[in-house]
């Protein structure tokens, strides 16, 4: 197979039509993987099943005619390549950790690992690279979890450390076995392979829990007052009911008898996501991409084109002088799990995302941090601030301590340090985030106090028509035009400089 795989992104002609150098790479990828695989079912890597369903072979070209390869697949990891190989080294079928395809699983934690962390960290040769500091505690406890990845269970087990204990968490969320249901099978699995596992045993529920948090995605339940007027978390945590307004913390099961919150929300730390971000040396080069590109004036491609980037830089030269310092953006909107006609329950997930990405990066799936999931059934409205505590003290750490952070592209450790930008919301959200009321006269929070809304008085309210004219270039023909909008009337002036600089800042 030549290393040169071009083609793979070069499916269709002008006309429409497949190109014939894809066609040939597709039917030589195929006859190659089958090589090594002589069940006939290999993974599949087209944009829709992204290596994650192992299919017949025919299939699989269908595939690959129809919807292309998937994104960046230059390495075929899941087919046997290795970054540092000439061709395709496949593994050998009788000491491979690949089990047969057939009878593979698809393992949505496993998956969840690959697509959040594996494919954006280096694997290979990992104890063999020379760094100029040694790696913080954190990335190292990292790189011990993905050594996890390729260890399996024992010789000739299709199964890894990892995928065995996440397979088991599968289990247990699926089929809502208890804690104790889930040691005994650990235990009966161990007792039954107990002469190929006597280094490696399946550890128990609580054990699970513990080597996983090594990935850093753990996540923190903060009990909430059913009415949003507190979180019961730092000094408030042992409280049993709302020091505003009295409600109860907890209600009582009649059948196990326990306290059970009322309402509680789900926190993720931010800080370990972005330091994952530098423990690959790919992503790590791409997050100095916002001070390398080239600006050309005028345009604006990326956030770090806009004036209150460059504005917030000559404000902050201490911050801006080390481009891994990360510029963040926070997006909130609420929506109905259960549908239009289900049941009356709405979430609010606080995105976070970083800006020091390209623009063909930073807005990809992987990149947006879910960092806050607010559980309903009620809407938090104004008291967005209540359930945004956790968030905002960690954003005041990373921004006036930062936290050490070893860089895998320059190998070395640094202090990160992080500021959010802005928010993103829709208009009804904006009053959440903002504390600016979308309501009203004043709803515009660009005019602000000097709106020109007037008031319909046999519809019963405000409207704003004809008062986006002032925003035109001041030779708009729309500017003079007093037939088509409000008669008789011209804009000759414009919005000050003044207030568009404070809607940005």
């Amino acid at each position: 197979m030549s290393n040169n795989k071009s083609w793979m992104y070069k499916r269709l002609e002008r006309r429409g039509c497949l190109n014939d150098d894809f066609k040939e790479g597709v039917n030589e990828f195929i006859q190659t993987t089958l090589n090594s695989y002589s069940s006939g079912v290999i993974a599949c890597p087209c944009r829709k099943c992204k290596n994650r369903k192992w299919l017949t072979w025919d299939i699989v070209k269908q595939h690959l005619f129809e919807k292309g390869f998937v994104e960046d697949y230059y390495v075929w990891a899941a087919h046997g390549e290795t970054p540092n190989s000439n061709g395709l080294v496949y593994f050998d079928q009788a000491n491979s950790s690949y089990c047969n395809a057939s009878e593979v699983q698809y393992d949505p934690y496993k998956s969840m690992f690959d697509d959040a962390v594996r494919n954006e960290f280096p694997t290979e040769n990992q104890g063999d690279f020379l760094v100029n500091d040694e790696p913080s505690a954190a990335s190292k406890k990292m790189y011990e979890m993905l050594d996890m990845t390729n260890q399996p269970c024992f010789e000739g087990c299709p199964m890894t450390e990892l995928s065995a204990m996440t397979e088991m968490l599968n289990i247990k969320t699926e089929m809502n076995l208890s804690e104790a249901a889930t040691d005994r099978i650990a235990q009966f699995v161990n007792r039954f392979f107990q002469t190929k596992i006597p280094n490696r045993p399946i550890p128990n529920f609580n054990k699970i829990k513990r080597k996983l948090s090594l990935l850093g995605m753990t996540s923190q339940s903060i009990d909430c007052c059913p009415k949003g007027c507190m979180i019961y978390w730092k000094g408030d945590n042992e409280l049993m009911e709302c020091k505003f307004c009295g409600g109860a913390r907890y209600r009582i099961s009649k059948q196990t008898k326990k306290a059970i919150p009322l309402t509680k929300m789900e926190y993720f730390p931010l800080t370990p996501r972005l330091q994952r971000l530098y423990a690959s040396d790919t992503t790590a080069e791409k997050m100095r991409w916002h001070k390398v590109h080239h600006r050309e004036e005028g345009v604006m491609r990326h956030p770090s084109d806009a004036k209150v980037w460059i504005h917030f830089d000559n404000l902050h030269p201490d911050f801006a002088e080390d481009p891994r310092n990360v510029r963040l953006g926070l997006c909130s909107d609420g929506f109905h799990p259960f549908g239009q006609f289900g049941q009356k329950y709405s979430c609010w997930p606080i995105i976070v995302t970083p800006y020091n990405l390209p623009p063909g990066t930073c807005m990809k799936q992987q990149f947006l941090f879910l960092s806050i999931l607010v559980l309903g059934p009620r809407i938090p409205t104004k008291r967005i601030d209540v359930y945004l505590q956790p968030l905002i003290e960690e954003l005041k750490q990373l921004w006036e301590v930062g936290v050490v952070t070893y860089d895998a592209f320059s190998r070395e450790n640094f202090n990160m340090r992080a500021m959010l930008l802005w928010t993103i919301s829709d208009f009804p959200a904006y009053v959440m985030l903002s504390g600016w009321s979308t309501k009203g006269k004043f709803a515009c929070p660009c005019c602000t106090e000097f709106t020109e809304a007037f008031w319909l008085y046999h519809s019963k309210k405000h409207s704003w028509f004809d008062n986006h004219r002032k925003f035109l270039p001041s030779d708009h023909p729309f500017r003079f035009d007093n037939v088509n909008f409000t008669k008789g009337k011209s804009i000759f002036y414009g919005p000050s400089v003044s207030k568009r600089w404070f809607i940005l800042l």
